[in-house]
């Protein structure tokens, strides 16, 4: 998931530490034409290496896995939701043990502060939502918007009611 902006926009990278240990992160890009660039990445090097895998056979003994590659070769790009126009993209992560202690909160407050120095004035990121975990409100609560939502059957049978979100910012 980083690795193309970690490739594309490094300079757009920041990680937060504790005694020594990554405990989060936030990686973005202003590229209006990220989601483009990102797709590719990931086709030339994560789908070629998968269908390999898949077409001689290594995912056999491992059928989660098998229905996985199954699903980003015949419906991935189809339950993908609308980004909007003019937005710079980020992708974060907080890891479990670190997150309600303003963490996150930081990371999106530098980056907002590298896009308006940039002249950026929206930005947004995909999501996972379901009934259990409760993205929508969460982020409506920080001022977002939902831009798109669309269900996604990527974890299914083991998690139904799956939806991808496109949330926006303006700034």
């Amino acid at each position: 998931m980083v690795t193309p902006y970690l490739l594309w926009e490094p300079e757009h990278t920041w990680v937060a530490e504790y005694d020594g240990h990554l405990v989060g992160y936030l990686t973005g890009s202003l590229t209006e034409t990220f989601g483009y660039v990102r797709a590719y990445m990931l086709a030339t090097q994560v789908l070629v290496e998968l269908i390999s895998r898949y077409v001689t056979g290594r995912y056999d003994a491992h059928p989660r896995s098998k229905r996985f590659v199954e699903f980003v070769i015949n419906q991935g790009l189809l339950q993908i939701p609308k980004h909007p126009q003019n937005a710079a993209h980020f992708h974060f992560n907080v890891s479990a043990s670190h997150r309600h202690q303003g963490l996150g909160g930081r990371l999106l407050s530098t980056f907002e502060e590298t896009l308006k120095a940039k002249g950026k004035r929206r930005y947004y990121a995909e999501v996972m939502s379901s009934a259990t975990e409760k993205s929508e409100r969460h982020f409506a609560a920080l001022g977002y918007r939902i831009y798109d939502k669309v269900k996604t059957t990527i974890f299914e049978p083991e998690v139904t009611d799956l939806y991808v979100l496109c949330v926006v910012r303006d700034i």
